[in-house]
């Protein structure tokens, strides 16, 4: 059955996605939104609702659909990272309004959206729950591939796709274990020289690396456990003079 416009969940999303309007993508405020007017019906409602409401969102803005579209966006990265009742719905929510998004944007006229939509979408599937674990890994290596295609090393979303992609690649199922492990080894070590030495993040790929390094069967045995090693003192060296 389609959900009517007059929907109560069709009214409770416009009124989200005004809120993150207004909130100018502010994620703390927007969070803080959310835990003050969670919505009342099921989350698997909303999904129905999505995409009436998003066409009354775009409608809304015929002059400025770069910022609906963001707005959009903005939803599902607050799904896929705000606790509410549902998590696995929440992902649902975040894969389908992605993919809306996306609809109306293109890698040419929004290369930044784009990009930055296409790496969320992957990083959604890479966490989803829902459907087949190996084809919901193989979508997220394909999508963050199609994000990486057009950035650059310069880019703020580089390294943040690189550490998707490695994961991926990490998680993988299907094909070679061997080479899929490699695949994740590159991608960290590309990512790495674009993220500020000492920070959270720094320290977080050094230590997938350096897990990589320990599980890597490739090459030679003792390179790869020294590698390792070199690889975790490097983090705990970036931990100990991170600023507190």
């Amino acid at each position: 059955m389609q959900i009517p416009a007059s929907h109560p969940s069709v009214a409770w999303l416009l009124s989200c996605w005004q809120g993150i309007a207004q909130a100018e993508g502010d994620l703390p405020v927007i969070h803080r939104w959310l835990l003050v007017h969670p919505p009342q019906a099921p989350l698997d409602q909303l999904l129905s609702a999505l995409p009436v409401a998003a066409d009354a969102w775009l409608q809304a803005y015929p002059a400025n659909p770069g910022l609906a579209t963001r707005v959009m966006a903005t939803f599902g990265t607050v799904m896929q990272q705000c606790p509410l009742t549902d998590p696995v719905a929440q992902i649902e929510l975040a894969i389908a309004v992605y993919s809306l998004t996306l609809d109306h944007i293109t890698p040419t006229a929004d290369p930044s959206d784009w990009a930055t939509t296409i790496n969320n979408l992957a990083t959604a599937y890479r966490h989803r729950r829902q459907g087949n674990r190996a084809d919901n890994l193989e979508k997220a290596i394909h999508l963050y591939r199609q994000a990486r295609a057009i950035q650059t090393p310069d880019n703020t979303l580089w390294p943040v796709t690189l550490t998707g992609l490695g994961m991926a690649y990490e998680q993988r199922t299907i094909g070679d274990p061997d080479e899929n492990l490699e695949q994740a080894i590159a991608a960290y070590e590309q990512a790495l020289p674009m993220i500020p030495a000492n920070t959270p993040a720094w320290s977080w790929v050094l230590n997938r690396l350096a897990a990589a390094y320990s599980d890597r069967q490739r090459g030679d045995r003792q390179t790869n456990i020294t590698m390792a090693i070199k690889t975790y003192q490097q983090a705990l060296v970036g931990s100990a003079v991170r600023p507190t």
